[in-house]
């Protein structure tokens, strides 16, 4: 917000400028380090910075797999980003910190529920597995109490109105359904922020507003399993195992 007052970006009030700016966070105060910050943490000027310093942010993006304390039930989570096109050209990216209640993946298998989805190989291109595994319909938790949180946001380069900027993002949440068993779980203090850049030279109409919001859940889905896939491990005794370690204790996939 500082940084965007400085720029002289924010509504407007007798000549103030007043940024509106959502805001969510993950709780991060039992994952290690000196946490006694007195009454001004370090989230000020970190954000300040990336906001100021371009390399900064793209330092931080490509460090995304270094999430700590981000959990699901049965492995590590993390940070997942992934893109799609619309059939009139319209583009759609998310972006989700994944730190659910549930799993990934079907039981304790390899194989992820967002796997219908997966393009490229983006996380492991195993498909979707047998039909038969055991356990992945069985409900399993992280925690019986509200401390889970998938972050999301959601971004199209269409000229939407807020209206149609709260439709997708109605939509966008559904793809934590098509990645997470359970979604949308008492546990889960989930949130998708929804934005349009309106750089694309086309209006859409209310056919591209669908598939807008369609590839929007599908790309929170596919960001979900990018986040989990991509996790790095954690470095202390008894952490969650990253997808990639659990694929290598097993003699075979699944």
């Amino acid at each position: 917000m500082a940084y965007l007052v400085e720029i002289g970006r924010g509504f407007e009030h007798r000549g103030a400028r007043v940024p509106i700016v959502p805001g969510a966070s993950l709780f991060d105060l039992l994952n290690g380090g000196d946490k006694t910050w007195g009454r001004k943490p370090p989230y000020w000027d970190l954000g300040f910075e990336g906001c100021v310093c371009r390399h900064c942010r793209f330092r931080a993006w490509h460090r995304r797999r270094r999430v700590w304390g981000r959990t699901t039930y049965n492995l590590k989570g993390g940070v997942g980003s992934v893109s799609a096109v619309t059939s009139s050209g319209f583009r759609v990216g998310a972006l989700v910190v994944v730190n659910s209640v549930g799993r990934a993946t079907r039981g304790e298998s390899s194989y992820f529920w967002a796997a219908p989805y997966e393009r490229q190989a983006e996380f492991g291109g195993l498909g979707f597995g047998p039909l038969d595994i055991d356990d992945h319909l069985t409900l399993r938790l992280k925690s019986d109490t509200p401390s889970s949180t998938d972050l999301m946001v959601v971004v199209t380069d269409a000229a939407l109105t807020t209206t149609q900027l709260k439709r997708v993002a109605t939509m966008a949440q559904d793809g934590c359904a098509l990645a997470l068993r359970p979604a949308h779980a008492p546990m889960d203090n989930d949130v998708v922020f929804a934005a349009a850049t309106a750089r694309a030279s086309a209006v859409p109409d209310i056919r591209d507003l669908t598939e807008i919001g369609m590839l929007s859940a599908e790309c929170v889905a596919r960001a979900i399993a990018r986040g989990v896939y991509e996790a790095s491990p954690l470095p202390f005794p008894g952490a969650q195992p990253t997808w990639r370690q659990r694929l290598a204790m097993s003699p075979t996939v699944g």
